[in-house]
């Protein structure tokens, strides 16, 4: 090894290049992600199915007396207080039963995208969804494709046909699902942070549709 990496000299260079490069992280941050168009378009869903029998469960629509059943899931953050606050601004909730216990649901917002990243307000036939959840002993069984693919059809049902999501550029795993689905990236943006206080979005890409 190289004696210079065992000198004080170069630890404590290092330890001045970790701390600033620590402090930029909180001066600036950057987040790449995209803005997705979803729902049931031309591709052909018969392929996706629920590894459950049908007498198992139950889907349907949440309404306010689910909401305690659903702030505490594992994984939700929001307090029961929030998630009411949703249903009374006029979200959806879509969630799917396995006798009396919500064992997936997915929010819809019809009336904005209220994504931090991106924000927008929705025309009568859009739909923004978001915070979909499948508890962890009944994953790999094919629940969230099912979910949403029932929210598309519920939602051309409402006229709602452009239905918008946000991916992170980096959630690789959540991008291969959505493409499964159909989805399709129609921008590719990047928010800079500065400070934690500031921000502006950056378009870097506008998709062919």
């Amino acid at each position: 090894m190289n004696p210079l990496f065992r000198t004080k000299e170069f630890i404590n260079k290092h330890s001045l290049l970790q701390s600033l490069y620590d402090i930029s992280k909180s001066l600036v941050r950057i987040v790449p992600f995209y803005v997705m168009e979803e729902g049931l378009g031309s591709l052909t869903h018969s392929a996706i199915s629920i590894k459950m029998n049908a007498d198992e469960f139950n889907l349907l629509l949440l309404g306010s007396l689910d909401m305690k059943q659903v702030s505490e899931t594992p994984g939700v953050k929001e307090t029961e207080e929030i998630l009411l606050e949703r249903l009374e601004r006029g979200w959806l909730c879509l969630g799917l039963m396995c006798g009396t216990r919500i064992i997936a649901h997915m929010w819809c917002n019809t009336r904005e995208c209220d994504s931090n990243l991106y924000p927008f307000l929705l025309d009568h036939d859009e739909a923004y969804l978001s915070n979909a959840l499948t508890v962890e002993e009944y994953r790999g069984r094919g629940i969230a494709p099912y979910l949403r693919l029932q929210f598309y059809k519920h939602l051309h049902g409402m006229g709602c046909y452009k239905i918008y999501s946000i991916t992170e550029y980096f959630n690789i795993s959540a991008m291969r699902f959505k493409q499964k689905l159909g989805a399709k990236p129609i921008l590719l943006l990047v928010k800079v942070y500065f400070l934690n206080k500031y921000s502006v979005n950056i378009l870097l890409k506008r998709y062919k549709k």
